[in-house]
């Protein structure tokens, strides 16, 4: 191998000898050559050693460490890392052939960029991607402390020189520590972005019990841990609102795994900050039609009617742009394509879906001739979704 502008990559794993190979592949692949790839079996008990071992390419290195976590055997890697970049690969997902390429690229065209990542893609088992999250670049600390996120580790490539400023991951997460280390480098370094989906998570092994995200109550505490740690860092920058925001966020995930004293405190702390439920209120008050409609007929469209409901507001249909409808009623309100809408009359639609959407949705209601549109802002509507959860729960 080449010292020079070596990348080293690093795939924990644990138990995942079904689907390493497929990462481990993505790595070899690349149309850039000049890596090291450091396989961290953080004590599997199938066939993942025999798998790696089995694979002839003297770029790789394996190391069984007992189990300890994710972030213990990303550690491991970091300091066995000898490139002058470290790349983190979760050993379901895969990247593309020309990633490494292309984050090397960026680095050498900015001397001041800590870390670069590319957009990221979800295939299920029909292999269907859709890309999400917002991309943000640049020097991005307060946007990612809004925001909540920035990226996964398996579409990052950092500088290893930043860990030096930052330290390595912290083991003290449950979850979330990913989150941890993006809004560490993010305080220190500038990020950029490749705007393509080189890094494609894979969802037909989510429900696996060696994911942390399959356990409601880690993934809740993990949520309360970073913004606990982060609270003072985002009312500096960002102020109580967004503060209040990610607080319901947590409350939510408690509400999930059915914890209902830290579902309360996390939403009493929410409301010390900001009065959502007032202001949210007042929101709807100001819309006032004869006749109001939701765009949307999913989760997102169903949290927000139950709520709408409770609080005696009427809702005419639930609008969608399918002519294909699975489902034709909706908590009991019909599903409606917009093209049977009927736009003579005051009427205003409340967008009922994920705001990456709602660009699109806007386009199309206005090709219909209908403007008197609103959305809920993302603080609302997850207070919509904790006052729903709660009346749910019985609390």
């Amino acid at each position: 191998m080449n010292e020079k502008n070596l990348i080293s990559v690093v795939i924990p794993t644990y138990n995942r000898a079904r689907v390493i190979l497929r990462a481990i592949n993505s790595v070899i692949r690349q149309t850039y050559t000049n890596f090291e790839l450091i396989v961290v079996d953080d004590g599997s008990t199938d066939d993942t050693k025999k798998i790696v071992l089995s694979i002839q390419d003297e770029r790789i290195r394996y190391e069984y460490q007992k189990n300890q976590g994710a972030q213990v055997a990303r550690n491991t890697g970091l300091n066995m890392a000898q490139g002058k970049y470290v790349a983190f690969l979760d050993s379901d997902d895969e990247w593309a052939e020309t990633f490494l390429f292309e984050a090397k690229k960026k680095f050498e065209g900015d001397k001041t960029i800590g870390c670069v990542y590319c957009l990221m893609g979800s295939k299920d088992s029909v292999e269907k991607v859709d890309t999400f999250y917002n991309p943000l670049q640049g020097d991005i600390y307060c946007e990612a402390l809004e925001q909540g996120y920035i990226t996964a580790p398996s579409s990052l490539i950092i500088r290893k020189s930043c860990f030096d400023a930052i330290g390595n991951w912290d083991t003290s997460f449950c979850a979330c520590q990913d989150d941890d280390m993006c809004f560490r480098l993010a305080k220190h370094f500038r990020f950029a972005l490749i705007p393509k989906v080189l890094c494609v998570v894979h969802t037909d092994d989510y429900n696996s019990e060696t994911r942390i995200s399959a356990s409601k109550a880690r993934v809740a505490n993990g949520w309360w841990q970073l913004w606990n740690k982060y609270e003072n860092e985002v009312l500096r920058y960002c102020g109580a609102r967004t503060m209040g925001k990610h607080y319901l966020n947590c409350a939510w995930h408690f509400a999930k795994a059915n914890n209902v004293s830290m579902r309360d405190e996390a939403i009493s702390r929410a409301m010390k900050l900001c009065d959502f439920e007032t202001g949210c209120d007042n929101f709807l008050k100001t819309i006032s039609p004869k006749a109001l409609y939701c765009y949307g007929a999913g989760e997102y469209a169903r949290n927000i009617a139950k709520y709408l409901l409770t609080h005696k507001y009427r809702i005419e249909a639930f609008l969608v742009s399918d002519a294909n409808l699975n489902d034709k009623t909706l908590l009991d309100i019909p599903v409606i394509d917009i093209s049977a809408l009927d736009n003579k009359g005051d009427f205003s639609v409340l967008l009922a879906t994920s705001k990456k959407y709602h660009g699109d949705i806007k386009k199309t209601l206005d090709s219909f001739g209908i403007d008197n549109v609103y959305a809920i802002s993302e603080e609302f509507y997850n207070w919509m979704r904790v006052y729903v959860m709660r009346r749910k729960k019985g609390g």
